[in-house]
């Protein structure tokens, strides 16, 4: 079918509001919502992009994982206001990161697959796999 195309993440995504806070270049902490997350990155939703390449601090709230973790991340795609408007996609920066522990990163994955299955409707309708 024509709408139908290969997963080509690295890791499934679920879409799922959590709070987030991150730095770059020495600021103060900014807090925001991340609208998805894996284990290998998430996607946070903000007007004030930081450009492509750009590494920064993040301080993550996961449900079901305990105290928040920290971790460096890089930005990998920014949506400026303009971009945002023409694709119809939220704002922001999708960053990867850097520095997991595997044991945090597992317990991610965990929390993603556990997740998906509970709210299907809107993780189907944008392409996340459940495995319900």
């Amino acid at each position: 079918m024509a709408d139908e195309q290969p997963n080509k993440r690295r890791a499934d995504r679920l879409h799922h509001e959590i709070l987030v806070a991150y730095r770059a270049d020495g600021r103060d902490f900014t807090s925001s919502c991340a609208l998805n997350f894996s284990r290998v990155g998430l996607f946070v939703n903000t007007a004030e992009v930081l450009p492509v390449g750009t590494e920064l601090r993040l301080i993550v709230s996961l449900p079901g994982l305990g105290d928040p973790f920290e971790v460096a991340g890089r930005v990998t795609r920014a949506l400026d206001k303009a971009v945002s408007q023409v694709s119809g996609a939220a704002p922001g920066m999708g960053i990867e990161f850097l520095d997991v522990d595997e044991a945090t990163a597992a317990r991610i994955e965990q929390i993603v697959q556990a997740l998906i299955p509970t709210l299907p409707a809107l993780n189907e309708t944008l392409g996340t796999k459940t495995n319900a």
